[in-house]
């Protein structure tokens, strides 16, 4: 039986003439009987009471609390080799329009949530057909998804809403904001794609490159058209290989054949790092949107 309002249960009571009556001889008011608790209405009016409820299919038995609660709704932990999937460990694809300039989830290590990062006033936007998409202006807007990774591929599928010159800059293996000396805040390994094709990158320190590498991409990206990016950096023998797809045709097979110590000190990485997206914006703002967004062990 559905539950009803108050309101709905005195006019029902009021109706059952024979029954206010009898709530009247023994002078207790309707909004009396409606208020007391169940147990204290069986205890009171007894058969009284388990007689109009007989009558009246309407009143339901008020259902006792859990006496375990239900946990918050937290994202699974990670299995096998999906390290993260923004349709699994996110709600960011829940359809629930809404804005994002700081973060959301949990920004601890391997939290799995995302932060707003670096200039052009980033926000992520949560949009109603079940994308996400990263606004930012004329800057370095970014967002930063804290995920532990090392030895990972990071696979995304998204498409420049406007044109306004932006790129779709990944980095991956970064510990980027983590202070003190260079050794301790690795920027990453960084790959930039846009319309003009694409550039491949190490930061040993913030805002300081080397090893630069650019090209032609297999297929010019269209705005308001998706495409998919896999960035795999992963170690191999002494050496780190970057590797780069786009929809499945690869463009890009480079060798770090000399990294320093740090960048290949992987139990700093698994004890804190992160990816980040970003576009770089010389002016107006920017709309990239995402599909789908995963890091994956490689």
């Amino acid at each position: 039986m559905g539950r009803k309002s108050a309101k709905d249960m005195k006019q029902l009571i009021e109706n059952d003439k024979a029954f206010k009556a009898k709530l009247d001889s023994l002078d207790i008011k309707v909004e009396d009987f409606i208020s007391a608790a169940e147990e204290q209405k069986k205890e009171n009016l007894n058969e009284l009471y388990e007689d109009w409820k007989r009558r009246n299919e309407g009143l339901p038995d008020v259902p006792p609390e859990p006496d375990n609660p239900p946990e918050p709704d937290t994202p699974p932990e990670p299995t096998g080799d999906v390290l993260y999937d923004s349709h699994i460990h996110s709600k960011l694809h829940d359809g629930q329009v809404r804005t994002i300039d700081k973060s959301e989830g949990e920004i601890t290590p391997n939290g799995l949530g995302i932060e707003m990062h670096a200039s052009g006033n980033p926000r992520v936007v949560v949009n109603a057909d079940g994308t996400f998409s990263l606004f930012g202006d004329a800057g370095f807007p970014r967002f930063y998804g804290y995920v532990c990774n090392y030895d990972a591929t990071l696979e995304i599928e998204a498409a420049f809403w406007n044109d306004v010159g932006q790129d779709l800059s990944l980095k991956t293996r970064s510990r980027h904001n983590e202070g003190g000396a260079c050794e301790n805040r690795f920027g990453g390994y960084g790959l930039a794609v846009d319309r003009n094709g694409y550039d491949a990158k190490r930061e040993v320190c913030h805002n300081v490159h080397d090893e630069s590498q650019s090209g032609r991409l297999p297929t010019t990206p269209k705005t308001g058209e998706y495409f998919t990016i896999r960035w795999t950096v992963k170690d191999q023998g002494t050496s780190v290989r970057q590797l780069g797809e786009m929809n499945g045709q690869a463009f890009l097979n480079k060798v770090d054949s000399d990294p320093k110590p740090y960048m290949v000190d992987k139990a700093s990485f698994e004890n804190q790092s992160y990816f980040w997206v970003r576009q770089n914006i010389d002016k107006g703002t920017g709309e990239i949107r995402i599909k789908s967004l995963r890091i994956l062990k490689a």
